[in-house]
């Protein structure tokens, strides 16, 4: 017959490292009888690309590409594209990235109507 005592040394000896784990975040948690316990829960893993900033960015330069459309009208936009379409290899990418896309339209048009008049 095993030892009581030494099963439960086993089982808190296994309870701190698993709490000792680099991957195993400890949260304090007041029980329902006021007793303070510790839970040890596993870290989330965190993504490689960070999806959500990276469309918030996106979404930033359409919305500030609509802001320079509605503000300087779509002929001296296109204007202005053209004049670096044929510029350097660093104005023909801006010229690419800046070009007008039906967002960009749509914010530049809905701005129009409520900021630029």
């Amino acid at each position: 017959m095993p030892d009581v005592n030494q099963q439960r040394f086993n089982e808190r000896v296994k309870k701190i490292a698993h709490k000792a784990d680099p991957n195993v975040r400890v949260e304090r948690r007041v029980s329902k009888d006021g007793l303070v316990v510790e839970v040890a829960r596993r870290k989330r893993k965190t993504r490689l690309i960070p999806y959500k900033s990276i469309l918030i960015a996106a979404t930033l330069f359409v919305t500030v590409k609509g802001f320079i459309l509605a503000e300087l009208g779509e002929a001296v936009y296109v204007n202005r594209i053209e004049t670096m379409r044929s510029g350097s290899a660093g104005e023909i990418a801006a010229a690419f990235l800046l070009d007008m896309d039906p967002a960009t339209k749509a914010i530049a048009q809905l701005l129009d109507r409520f900021v630029f008049e």
